[in-house]
């Protein structure tokens, strides 16, 4: 009767260690269970995942670059971030479309639709995507310098097409203002020719440097001047003997017709200035000493009625 309390002790006891053991391990193997199939599950989205990056990737150039990219088709795409996902396909396929036209790649909403995926889903392997708008980010940089090189271009051929112009401008102004200016001057010379030549009617002109007028048609005749070349004489008679009487000033003589001539432009003898002679007649004539004191000696016999 003593050992009861004892054995009933012990039987509680025990009881209740081994109801908790299996208590617990009803639980806890529940719990390792399910983190077991959780572990399972992922590791399974993860395969599926990598299998569809292996399926749907493929190789394109961009910007002279190699780059792998990953297009997974709309009933593939199963991930808590599926729109995300196709709206960063749908930008890229308008991204390589805008790069094969040749225009600027918009990559703002792109980027920030890839980081979206990433924190929505870790598991979804966004490095295709990000290479492919790195790509096309290179692109638009190179393609913005060809356009600035375009821009500086455009500018120097601007420049000198205006070059180009003002000079074709300027020759056709220095062209029309010579040929105005040679026009005129023609007529000018014309006028002057016109009126030198009207002023030269009736008259003969020195040819030589320096002639002398003689009192009579011979050439041992008295010398009654010197006159000097381009000097103009009016003729009052028909050749002698080789010679024209002339009148000069008072001076009534022979010039021999060898030395004159019967317009101001036939001048030619070496030493000629025929420009004074055309603006206004020259007339360079000098009496000699023989007619000098001949001339004196007519004044005595004229004064006293007797030659001295």
């Amino acid at each position: 009767m003593k050992k009861r309390p004892f054995f009933l002790f012990f039987y509680l006891t025990s009881l209740f260690v081994f109801s908790s053991f299996f208590t617990f391990a009803q639980y806890g193997g529940v719990g390792l269970l399910i983190s077991a199939g959780k572990i399972i599950a992922k590791d399974a989205s993860v395969k599926r995942k990598a299998e569809l990056a292996y399926t749907y990737a493929r190789n394109t150039v961009i910007n002279s670059d190699t780059v792998l990219i990953l297009r997974v088709p709309r009933e593939k795409v199963k991930t808590g971030a599926s729109e995300q996902v196709l709206l960063v396909q749908d930008r890229l396929y308008k991204a390589n479309s805008d790069y094969h036209a040749g225009r600027v790649v918009p990559l703002d909403h792109i980027m920030s639709d890839i980081y979206a995926i990433s924190s929505l889903d870790p598991d979804w392997n966004v490095r295709f995507y990000v290479n492919e708008a790195e790509a096309y980010r290179r692109y638009n940089q190179r393609l913005e310098k060809k356009e600035k090189v375009g821009v500086e271009e455009n500018k120097q051929n601007e420049a000198r097409s205006r070059d180009s112009i003002n000079n074709i401008r300027d020759k056709w102004q220095k062209f029309y203002f010579d040929s105005l200016n040679a026009q005129s001057r023609k007529e000018k010379r014309t006028k002057d020719s016109l009126a030198v030549e009207q002023r030269c009617q009736g008259y003969y002109f020195v040819n030589a440097n320096r002639v002398d007028l003689k009192e009579k048609p011979a050439s041992k005749s008295r010398t009654l001047a010197s006159m000097g070349g381009t000097s103009y004489v009016k003729v009052t008679s028909k050749s002698i003997n080789g010679y024209i009487q002339v009148e000069a000033s008072e001076f009534r003589g022979y010039l021999k017709e060898a030395e004159l001539v019967n317009t101001i432009f036939k001048i030619n003898y070496e030493g000629a200035n025929t420009d004074s002679a055309k603006k206004d007649y020259t007339l360079l004539v000098t009496e000699t000493a023989e007619q000098t004191r001949y001339n004196d000696k007519l004044f005595q016999r004229h004064k006293t009625g007797s030659i001295q």
